[in-house]
């Protein structure tokens, strides 16, 4: 009977940003989620880069991952979530236990176009009723939560996004 040696496993730690991205409609809010290659939504968020400061990295985030370049920083808002993954892709044939911390900020924006990167399959703004349908992760849920708590508490009306003029016929 031969004898196996059990895997070694190998711990690592991750630092992420993101943004809570929200628009004023005529619907009310509409907040933006991407959409996982397992189907999962999320908030835009990803590794701080060496030297970045985390705010910058969430709105690097979003810009890359839903193609937005108008984002304004909602002041006084920022919550952390932290959480252990495990991560099998990293370093065959180890498997890797990540503990995540990702800190999250609120911004808003005026686009309305989504252009989704490679890493995402869709890219939708959705409605408040949406986001609480769409989050699976109840990390997440307590993020929009506190983040809902935050905009009544500062009484945030938003900006409205400006309509766009109708298209003129040809004459």
């Amino acid at each position: 009977m031969k004898e196996t040696t059990p895997r070694l496993e190998a711990r690592a730690t991750e630092f992420s940003a993101g943004l809570l991205v929200v628009r004023k409609t005529d619907r009310g809010f509409e907040w933006l989620l991407l959409q996982k290659p397992n189907g999962r939504w999320e908030f835009p968020k990803g590794k701080v880069e060496p030297g970045e400061v985390p705010l910058d990295a969430a709105i690097r985030e979003a810009q890359e991952e839903a193609g937005l370049s108008d984002l304004h920083v909602i002041e006084g808002f920022m919550h952390t979530i932290r959480y252990t993954y495990r991560d099998r892709w990293r370093r065959p044939p180890e498997v890797v236990t990540v503990d995540k911390t990702v800190v999250f900020y609120l911004a808003e924006t005026h686009e309305t176009t989504l252009r989704p990167s490679w890493e995402h399959r869709l890219a939708r703004w959705m409605t408040t009723d949406e986001v609480w349908q769409a989050l699976g992760y109840e990390d997440l849920r307590d993020l929009f939560r506190q983040a809902m708590a935050y905009l009544q508490q500062i009484q945030y009306g938003g900006v409205p996004c400006p309509k766009r003029p109708p298209k003129e016929s040809p004459r």
